[in-house]
């Protein structure tokens, strides 16, 4: 539990229908550290509270590894949840495959594509594609050994840290499969349909392989740049 009189909030990272991210400082055993804080909006559900509640419990289990969004801590009472994580200061992984896309590439239709500029944009060379690909791999590795699902794996939810070191994160999908050995989602709503293993949209069932299915869509981000 970290003292909200700890945490600084900078500007704004990003916002969605129910939560928000901001940049900020927490003081942390004498020390000033950068870090993201993710909040929920005034009017989000109480599945996006228990969503974000699992994120923290999961991030506190998994613990420390380079690839894995790092917690730091939390603020749960006499206020709004805040989670407060390392800050990955290169923003995620779809934004930077955008930035760097080669113009005219056709090999997808997906919507919502940032209109290509007429600059033509510094390539992602293929030793920098292999680095993103072993860096997800590793902290999916970590997430699997921990018995965690992540459910959710998508370059949109990865991190690029110092050096464009990948950071999985993201973790509101996740379930710990300790004891069952999978998740099974009765609950319906929106889901990642386009990353989703066959089996996990016919009946819903979730495991460390539907994440190796998602991991294999995510390559094909990578390579075909968002």
């Amino acid at each position: 539990e970290i003292p909200r009189d700890d945490v600084d909030f900078g500007k704004e990272l990003g916002s969605g229908a129910f939560g928000e991210v901001y940049a900020g400082t927490v003081s942390k055993d004498g020390k000033c550290l950068p870090c993201a804080v993710k909040t929920l909006k005034r009017h989000a559900t109480e599945r996006e509270y228990r969503d974000l509640f699992n994120e923290l419990s999961i991030m506190g289990q998994v613990g420390f590894h380079p690839n894995v969004v790092n917690l730091i801590g939390a603020c749960t009472v006499d206020g709004p949840l805040w989670v407060i994580v390392s800050l990955a200061e290169n923003g995620n992984l779809l934004d930077y495959l955008h930035l760097h896309r080669k113009p005219n590439y056709q090999y997808h239709s997906y919507e919502n594509i940032p209109t290509v500029s007429t600059e033509q944009p510094e390539e992602i060379s293929y030793v920098q594609k292999l680095k993103f690909a072993h860096g997800i791999a590793q902290g999916m590795r970590h997430l699997e050994k921990h018995k965690c699902v992540h459910r959710d794996l998508a370059a949109r939810n990865v991190l690029l840290g110092r050096g464009l070191e990948p950071i999985v994160s993201d973790f509101g999908l996740s379930r710990d499969i300790y004891e069952s050995g999978m998740y099974e989602d009765l609950r319906g709503g929106k889901r990642p349909v386009r990353w989703m293993a066959p089996e996990s949209i016919e009946d819903y069932t979730c495991t460390s392989k539907s994440d190796v299915w998602s991991y294999g869509v995510l390559l094909w981000e990578i390579e075909t740049q968002g």
